[in-house]
């Protein structure tokens, strides 16, 4: 499955523009914090759910051909899978083994539990959320052991690669209630060649697959130009700039006393000073330092202090879509919940940098970037340098923040981008994301 790219560009607005390449704008030393003031979005300006089509909706008509209805209905239960799973009671959630969702087949939606005498039991709760139908699947092991596994096999990984040269093993969760074991093509050292002994020794827990390479050696054509700039209110997806280039992931408030703060990839933080954005006029204005950030192998997360709330307008729940099909961009496209996405769930990212919302399906829901484990695998995204932070969210649910990508410049091609769980991130951030 490709991912799905919104056919064409449109004329900036106003109060959002995909810049192109090589615009300047006023240097960093320059920066200014907006005043309360400054230029707000347009009256008028569409609002979610309005002559906007949900971009995961679109994707899903692009590829399945099904009509807007249809997806619309498929997107419904990918979100009620979600917030059925996030509402597992603690019996069930302890013999839990995960869930996917098949587009390809109107959306049907299976669950893996560890538990035979708890089907009964996970059938209702999902019913309760209107999963009817729904398919359990009976595994040897929980959600808790499996990622408990993949980590244990992580370390093996490394401690048997002590010059730092990449193993020829990939493992993660690519499978419902498995571990998936990838190998690749060429010489296993020792520590490789038993992971596959094992393996191949326990099929119930471990799903073993051949590739020729990593990455993946598909590419898909890429147009990458421009960034995101808009006016306040300040809102995820826009292009932040402090020495080096991210993006905005999505609007936060601390859970200790509610102050504002940007979500996005902790590797970002180097330490300096006040990140900024842009207008759409192009002037820069600050927005604030870094306020805390972690990039090891537990999470890629960080918080940008929002040092003028009321000058940007601070609080609404806002990411932008690109443009689509002669369409000006969704400014105003609202967040109202958070989840973890499931395997095949349809996911989308708004690229702040390389200027582009493109969706795919999650391929993998514990996979590693060789800096930060646990993170979730989206396939189809072009992405570039400079993304780092961008919002991947969907149906209006926000799933994570992306932290790494397989995407290079030019028109080379790209596969897929890496998150960090939007839940997982505001947890180890201490904030959570504001929803409208």
């Amino acid at each position: 499955m490709s991912g799905f790219r919104f056919p064409g560009k449109a004329q900036a607005l106003a109060a959002c523009v995909i810049a192109v390449a090589g615009l300047t704008g006023p240097s960093a030393a320059s920066a200014q914090t907006p005043a309360p003031g400054a230029p707000r979005p347009a009256e008028g300006a569409p609002t979610a759910g309005s002559e906007f089509e949900d971009p995961s909706v679109l994707s899903l008509v692009a590829e399945y051909g099904i009509t807007i209805e249809q997806a619309q209905a498929q997107m419904e239960a990918q979100v009620a899978a979600g917030r059925a799973e996030r509402d597992l009671p603690s019996e069930l959630s302890m013999v839990y083994s995960g869930r996917q969702v098949s587009h390809d087949r109107m959306a049907a939606v299976a669950v893996a539990i560890a538990d035979l005498t708890r089907a009964s039991a996970i059938r209702d709760h999902f019913a309760g959320y209107g999963i009817e139908n729904l398919d359990v699947r009976i595994v040897a092991s929980t959600r808790t052991e499996v990622h408990g596994l993949i980590e244990q096999l992580r370390a093996r990984l490394r401690a048997g690669r002590p010059d730092g040269s990449l193993p020829m093993i990939e493992v993660g969760n690519r499978s419902l209630g498995m571990v998936t074991v990838r190998v690749a093509d060429g010489e296993l050292n020792t520590t490789e060649a038993d992971i596959v002994s094992m393996a191949l020794a326990s099929p119930e827990i471990y799903q073993l697959a051949y590739v020729d390479s990593f990455p993946k050696s598909a590419e898909e054509a890429c147009d990458f130009v421009g960034d995101i700039e808009c006016d306040p209110p300040l809102r995820g997806s826009v292009r932040i700039m402090e020495g080096g280039i991210c993006s905005a992931g999505f609007i936060a408030r601390s859970l200790s006393d509610g102050k504002p703060y940007v979500l996005t990839a902790g590797h970002c933080d180097d330490g300096a000073g006040n990140w900024q954005t842009r207008f759409a006029n192009g002037e820069t204005h600050a927005i604030g330092p870094f306020h805390n950030s972690r990039n090891n192998l537990v999470t890629d997360a960080g918080i940008i202090r929002v040092n003028n709330p009321s000058g940007w307008n601070f609080g609404s729940p806002f990411v932008t879509v690109d443009p689509t099909g002669g369409e000006p961009a969704h400014e105003t496209y609202v967040i109202n919940d958070v989840l973890n996405p499931g395997l095949n769930d349809r996911v989308c990212a708004t690229l702040g940098n390389t200027a582009r919302t493109d969706c795919g399906e999650v391929t993998d829901n514990n996979v590693s970037d060789g800096t930060t484990d646990g993170l979730f695998e989206v396939n189809g995204l072009c992405t570039d340098g400079g993304d780092s932070g961008s919002p991947y969210f969907a149906s209006h649910v926000a799933y994570g923040v992306h932290s790494s990508g397989d995407g290079v410049s030019g028109t080379t091609g790209c596969l897929f981008g890496r998150a960090e769980h939007a839940l997982e991130a505001s947890s180890q951030m201490n904030v959570y994301i504001v929803e409208a």
